[in-house]
C-alpha cells in the first residue's frame, strides 16, 4: 500500500485529509433540526458558547449522576453506611474521587422514588434496549447501581409496563404433530 500526497490544486478528488478545518462542530450541530430535536428527546442540551473558535469539543455529561451524588448527602441509609464506612465496618462500600458514595464500583442510589424511577424508566423504554424482562434489566443496571430492594423494585417496574404485559412471548414448547383422533365405533 502506498500513500501519495497531491497538493492542492493537483488534488482533483477532494478527500478528508486535504480539507480545510474551517467548519464549526457547534454551528453545524445547531443548524440541523433533525439533529436538535433527537439531542432533545434524549435529554441532551447543547450550549453553544462562541461561534468564532476554530476549535471545539463536545462533552457529554449524564446530569442524573450529579443528582445521585447531591442527593446521596440527604439519605439517612447512605449516612449511615458513611458512618460504618469510618468505623471500619463495612468495607464494600467506598468514596469514589468525584465524592459519590459507591458500592464496589457501582453508583449508590438514595431513596428517592424520582431517581429510580428516572434510572428504571432509561433502562427500559430506551430506544436501544427494547422493554428487557426483568432478569436481563437487573443484570444490565446492577453493573452500574446499587440500592437496596433493587431486584424486586426492577421486577415491579417490569410487570407494570403496560406495553410488556400486551406483548408476551410464548414460553411454551411448540405441540408438534398433530394426529386424527381415531373413530369410535
Amino acid at each position: 500500500m502506498t500513500i501519495n500526497y497531491h497538493p492542492d490544486k493537483a488534488n482533483v478528488v477532494a478527500d478528508a485529509l486535504s480539507r480545510k478545518n474551517s467548519c464549526n462542530l457547534a454551528y453545524l450541530i445547531t443548524s440541523q433540526r433533525k439533529t436538535l430535536e433527537d439531542l432533545d428527546r434524549t435529554g441532551i442540551k447543547i450550549r453553544v458558547h462562541q461561534i468564532r473558535v476554530k476549535l471545539a469539543n463536545m462533552v457529554i455529561q449524564h446530569s442524573l449522576l450529579d443528582e445521585i451524588k447531591a442527593n446521596q448527602q440527604n439519605d439517612a441509609q447512605l449516612l449511615k453506611i458513611k458512618r460504618d464506612m469510618e468505623e471500619g465496618t463495612r468495607r464494600e462500600f467506598n468514596i469514589h474521587k468525584d465524592g459519590s458514595l459507591r458500592f464496589g464500583t457501582r453508583v449508590c442510589v438514595p431513596n428517592i422514588p424520582e431517581i429510580k424511577k428516572k434510572i428504571l424508566k432509561e433502562a427500559h423504554h430506551s430506544l436501544y434496549t427494547m422493554h428487557p424482562g426483568s432478569t436481563k434489566m437487573y443484570k444490565d443496571l446492577k453493573q452500574i447501581y446499587w440500592w437496596n430492594n433493587m431486584k424486586k423494585e426492577i421486577a415491579i417496574y417490569v410487570t407494570e409496563c403496560f406495553t410488556c404485559q400486551q406483548v408476551k412471548a410464548e414460553h411454551q414448547r411448540p405441540a408438534g404433530l398433530v394426529h386424527n383422533l381415531d373413530i369410535p365405533m
